[in-house]
């Protein structure tokens, strides 16, 4: 059974990340987010988050790329995929995903991809 003790959400809107913080601490009380993915590597290296939360189209790359990069670091962190862009989740899940959600959010679908990785 998996611990959720920290999360980092990576998405270049900050009014969702802001959003999601607001829900997650209410269960979580170390959550985070960066708008890019400079930002994120960096968050990710302090932080060492159990989950990360990814958009796919951020101002300084690909989320898909990043996932590929955190799956072969060796790192135990969970990855869900966050985003618009619905054909990507065959292609999240090949890379290692371990959820994926289409934009716009529902929580209960977030709470449901939270509960998936607990169990």
């Amino acid at each position: 059974m998996k611990t959720i003790n920290s999360i980092l959400i990576i998405d270049d809107e900050e009014d969702i990340c802001k959003l999601l913080v607001n829900l997650l601490t209410k269960k979580i009380s170390n959550v985070a987010y960066a708008l890019n993915l400079k930002d994120a590597k960096a968050k990710r290296a302090i932080i060492k988050p159990d989950l990360i939360l990814l958009d796919n189209n951020l101002p300084d790359g690909v989320g898909i790329n990043y996932l590929e990069e955190i799956k072969t670091s060796g790192d135990e962190v969970s990855v869900i995929m966050i985003t618009a862009t619905a054909n990507l989740k065959e292609k999240a899940m090949q890379t290692g995903a371990d959820g994926f959600l289409e934009k716009p959010i529902s929580f209960s679908a977030l709470n449901n991809a939270l509960n998936n990785l607990v169990s």
